[in-house]
């Protein structure tokens, strides 16, 4: 018989068991007359309870304290077959179990598991209707609380470190306060049944050998079968390219002359293929396998310096965090409403960071298919870890089960072995000498180079350089709130740039209510007084924000809520523009004739994992904040850039692959007069993927710095590419009048924006037709009186819109 597979989706009955230790016969037999609750679909016990309506939700205050119970108990769940599989060889297979969990088949225990990071597999001999599958799991907290840290790694090594649970289930680092600790299975569950032979892996590497693609198969199987095939289909056209076969545990190799390849986003087509793997017996295909594949040639090297289909690469992205703290279950809708943003913001790249977990097939997928590479961390995140044999073993079976599930991912552009590991060491503890570097600057490449030949391997983010987080090579992250870091103006990669902000004001006040604004509150800093925020806010904050916001004081004190919003949002807005367009330029000084030294940015970071005040450009409840429009703009492959030094040199981006031949025109616009003073026209041309200053603007002269520039960069059509105004002062120092704006409907579902008066921050909100917050392609931007600026609605169908000047004075 062919492989089938059931999977256990339900129903699973759960309940909290109180004791621990051992489960008796008793526990492990009836589920009668017990407080069981019953789900369709085996996921976390928050869920669950969730649904049942046995808790309060902990999003809706940000009071996780009132559900600790639930990580110090242990967790039972149930699952009763209700027919007996077909076949002669039966396996379990967990795809993830979060954490400490014994699985029974029946009165025997089969299994135990104390890692969310691996999949656990299982042969049992038989399954029949009425077995019952019992999973127990042993209360997170205690676990925690119980592990044991040896003499040697006291002091070097957090606690948090030595579990494989994601660290931050007990911390408050992803928003929750205090923390939450899930239990509960978090990936999909089946059991899988066959006869005589099951193809247990196929060792897919994906190669170019000059314009012809090459597949080579390395069968892996058990049981009795005598032939494996191959057959790859052009996923468009239908037709297969290629086809093979051979006898089992032999390698296949399928060439395909002229291949048509795969391009990351913005440099071409997203082409696939489609490999189809059999395993015979007797002529009869027992088991099947497929996977999706694409064609390209990669280069990286420890600059990230990227080449693909040899094409010079800058990756500007941003780092992806789990996206619901409320869950460890993927959740694939809410991941590609955060790809939809990610490309409305010009982005081509995603960096799964390290302080997470592993990500499902589905994810990976939806990035081939829209051309966003992957930077993919192994599972360590700040700070040294074990170092042992025993944990060497756990740590390079998680990056190899990662690398042989994921490489044949054409997104995927290289390997890392984690985040901060070598930075937090530095930071936290410089006087200590680094334990278990090894893992990282030699098993793990090792693993790599083996499993993985063709794909570049990079040992940390960051590092490289004097100290791992040196700007001047390989990657960097952004600690300039901290410390300060020679050459951070010009970094060949900041894989991590951060400052704080909140969620836009809908989001602001769903989280807070009538705590928004408390009649006692007043934003002004004394010598002995500094209220960055209301208190009412402070329950949101992740713990690191106190130091992570930006420029406040270039800004007015706030009079209300909104204004304390934009204050916090502009001052990230503001670092955003001037670090990632100093990448664009990646050229120090206005000297045209150094080399590109930037070969990419990433903010951190993409998503909020839960309701807070943090780093995310995309808040819990996926609305974007004032940074995300700043890199939307900062990241569109042809720019307009204004250096502030002792002369402004405003200068042109090209990331395209043809020159951009264009009129840039710039103006002086008069804040006090409302009028344009001066104006000055150049033609421009710049060659494909370069930069160059274009005018350091000396004939505009001496300008008021009650005055503004603002640029235009415009083609041979007239089609306006990018736009931008520069102050001459600081906001605090320059008066905003007040402004009538009107949103005109287009046929086409848009709105034209206008405005009578010059606009500094342009906020617009709405909703749709289902309810939801609107979230718009364009947002937070300037306004010219005699510009108009076109936006669409990106969630639903158009909404009643409202245009409003958030800043005024």
């Amino acid at each position: 018989m062919k492989r089938e597979i059931l999977a256990l989706t339900g129903p699973w009955l759960i309940r909290k068991r109180g004791g621990e230790g051992p489960l008796s016969a008793e526990e492990l037999g009836s589920s009668s007359g017990q407080d069981w609750l019953e789900s369709d679909a085996p996921v976390g016990v928050h869920e669950i309870l969730l649904r049942h309506g046995r808790i309060a939700d902990p999003r809706a205050d940000n009071n996780c304290a009132a559900v600790q119970w639930i990580a110090e108990s242990d967790w039972l769940y149930r699952y009763t077959f209700k027919t007996s599989p077909p076949g002669k060889k039966h396996r379990l297979v967990f795809e993830a179990l979060d954490t400490w969990v014994d699985i029974y088949l029946g009165s025997e225990k089969i299994a135990r598991s104390a890692n969310m990071f691996l999949p656990v597999e299982v042969d049992v001999p038989v399954v029949r209707a009425g077995d019952v599958l019992t999973l127990h799991f042993s209360a997170p907290r205690r676990m925690y609380d119980n592990t044991a840290i040896p003499a040697e790694w006291e002091g070097s090594v957090n606690k948090l470190n030595v579990i494989r649970k994601s660290k931050h289930d007990f911390t408050q680092f992803g928003g929750q306060n205090p923390y939450m600790a899930l239990v509960g299975p978090c990936g999909k569950i089946r059991l899988e049944s066959w006869d005589e032979a099951r193809l247990e892996y196929a060792d897919v590497n994906v190669r170019m050998e000059g314009n012809d693609g090459i597949v080579e198969i390395k069968p892996e199987n058990s049981g009795a079968a005598q032939q494996f095939s191959a057959v790859l289909v052009d996923d468009v056209a239908g037709v297969d390219v290629s086809r093979a076969q051979s006898g089992v545990n032999e390698t296949i190799v399928l060439r395909i002359p002229g291949v048509k390849r795969w391009n990351p986003r913005g440099y071409g087509e997203q082409n696939m293929y489609r490999l189809k793997m059999a395993l015979y017996t007797d002529g009869v295909a027992v088991d099947t396998c497929e996977k999706n594949i694409g064609f390209r040639t990669c280069s990286v090297d420890e600059n990230l310096n990227t080449e693909i289909n040899g094409q010079k690469v800058r990756m500007w992205g941003a780092c992806l965090t789990p996206i619901d703290g409320m869950t460890h279950t993927w959740n694939q809708l809410r991941f590609e409403r955060l790809l939809d943003l990610a490309e409305n913001a010009h982005m081509n790249i995603l960096r799964v960071w390290g302080g997470g977990f592993p990500l499902p097939d589905s994810m990976y997928e939806a990035c081939d298919r829209r051309g966003i590479l992957v930077w993919q961390d192994f599972i360590h995140d700040y700070g040294m870890y074990p170092f042992s044999e025993e944990y060497m073993r756990i740590f390079l079976a998680e990056a190899a089960s990662m690398v042989k599930r994921l490489k044949h991912h054409p997104c995927v552009i290289l390997w890392c072995g984690g985040n901060e590991t070598f930075l937090g060491a530095e930071y936290v503890m410089p006087e200590r000498p680094f334990l278990g570097g090894e893992l990282y600057t030699t098993r793990y490449r090792e693993l790599c180079k083996r499993l993985d030949p063709e794909r570049y391997y990079h040992v940390n983010s960051p590092y490289g350089g004097a100290c791992a987080n040196d700007p001047s090579e390989g990657d960097t992250h952004s600690y300039s709130h901290d410390w300060y870091v020679p050459g951070l103006a010009h970094p060949v990669f900041p894989s991590e740039n951060n400052r704080a902000s909140t969620p836009c004001l809908a989001t602001m006040e769903k989280m807070l209510g009538k705590g928004l604004w408390p009649e006692n509150f007043r934003d002004q800093w004394t010598l002995h007084d500094h209220p960055m925020m209301p208190d009412t806010w402070k329950q949101w904050m992740v713990p690191a924000v106190t130091h992570e916001y930006g420029d406040l004081h270039n800004f007015y004190e706030a009079e209300n809520a909104a204004q304390l919003i934009y204050k916090f949002g502009a001052s990230v807005r503001d670092h955003i523009r001037s670090s990632v367009e100093c990448c664009r330029r990646g050229k120090p000084e206005g000297d045209p004739s150094l080399p590109f030294r930037s070969n990419g940015h990433m903010i951190w970071k993409l998503n909020d994992t839960w309701p807070s005040i943090y780093c995310g450009a995309i808040d819990y409840y996926l609305l974007p904040n004032m940074s995300y429009y700043a890199l939307k703009h900062a990241y569109q492959p042809v720019i307009v850039s204004f250096e502030n030094g002792d002369r402004i040199r405003l200068w042109v981006v090209n990331d395209t692959m043809a020159p951009v031949e264009a009129k840039l025109r710039v103006r002086v616009f008069d804040l006090i007069g409302e009028k344009y003073t001066d104006d000055l026209s150049l033609d421009v041309r710049v060659a494909a993927n370069d930069s160059a200053p274009v005018s350091d603007l000396a004939p505009l002269g001496q300008i008021r710095r009650t005055s503004i520039l603002a640029a235009e960069l415009a083609d041979a059509g007239g089609k306006i590419m990018d736009e931008k105004v520069q102050l001459l002062d600081v906001e605090r120092r320059l008066d905003f009048h007040g402004a009538e704006l009107k949103a005109s409907p287009l046929p086409d579902g848009g709105w034209t924006i206008s405005a009578n008066h010059y606009c500094q921050c342009v906020c617009l909100s709405g909703k749709t037709e289902n309810g939801e917050e609107a979230v718009f392609t364009d947002n937070y931007f300037h306004l010219l009186p005699d510009h108009t600026r076109t936006v669409y609605a990106l969630n639903g169908k158009p909404p009643d819109i409202a245009a409003l000047d958030a800043y005024r004075v």
